[in-house]
């Protein structure tokens, strides 16, 4: 047995941990069905002080599409760029199963993400 756990302590296991992983996460939802645990998962994900290029290339790597967007409705000091991720579970419309939508909102202070916002909801047939 011994010989046995030799042979596989090489690269063998990292790939098979990594397709136990990515198994494991392909059949449920990706994240919490209610805003609050969905955004506790993402502040995990992106903790607070997170460079808004690096919170992009997160949250695309957990299947969101991403958009910087300015907030231009307070006064013109107060102008602040955002990062908006949108998430639609599962990817495909089905008549048996409903999708479900999280919108995150990644609000930005000096390029750092300084607060998070999850809404969530399930889309129309």
């Amino acid at each position: 047995m011994k010989r046995f756990f030799q042979a596989i302590a090489g690269p063998a296991p990292a790939v098979i941990l990594l397709l136990v992983a990515s198994c494991a996460t392909a059949g449920g939802p990706p994240l919490p069905e209610n805003s609050s645990g969905a955004a506790f998962q993402i502040g995990k994900w992106v903790p607070l002080g997170t460079t808004a290029t690096e919170a992009k290339k997160i949250l695309q790597a957990h299947g969101f599409t991403c958009t910087l967007e300015r907030d231009t409705r307070l006064s013109a000091e107060l102008v602040t760029d955002d990062l908006y991720g949108e998430l639609i579970w599962p990817a495909t419309r089905s008549i048996e199963v409903p999708q479900r939508r999280w919108q995150v909102f990644l609000f930005l202070k000096n390029d750092q993400v300084a607060n998070i916002s999850v809404a969530t909801m399930l889309l129309g047939r």
